[in-house]
């Protein structure tokens, strides 16, 4: 896993083959709230939408691990289809400008939409993590 504030891919199940550990993230972290914004503008799911964390996720991001007293919490996972929808859109037309101006978010992009793609030939779903 990169240094630094990242968002990636997870996968259920793991494919191994569909590559989740080629996307870098950072820019990808940098920029949510401007691709969220873009989306928004076009009134589609934001990428935001689709980050989740189990119980233990959460823990090690907050560093806290003291769950006395707190609900289990499960991570909710997406089709790909959906994820899909959202980076193609990001990638073309009006907004594929727009992002192009985000140094280093098309790669992180485009890495996500082939994940994606092997994740949705593998019958598999998806989920953005964030990591710090």
């Amino acid at each position: 896993m990169p240094m630094g504030a990242s968002i990636y891919i997870s996968l259920d199940p793991n494919v191994a083959s569909a590559g989740p550990d080629t996307i870098d993230g950072k820019a990808l972290s940098r920029a949510i709230e401007k691709l969220d914004a873009l989306l928004e503008k076009n009134r589609r799911p934001t990428l935001s939408s689709f980050i989740s964390m189990d119980l233990d996720e959460m823990e090690s991001l907050i560093g806290d691990d003291d769950d006395e007293g707190m609900a289990p919490l499960e991570a909710q996972w997406f089709d790909p289809v959906q994820g899909i929808a959202q980076v193609e859109f990001l990638l073309s037309g009006a907004a594929a400008s727009e992002v192009s101006k985000l140094r280093g978010v098309a790669e992180d992009l485009q890495a996500c939409l082939t994940v994606l793609q092997a994740a949705h030939a593998a019958g598999a779903k998806w989920r953005f993590v964030q990591d710090i």
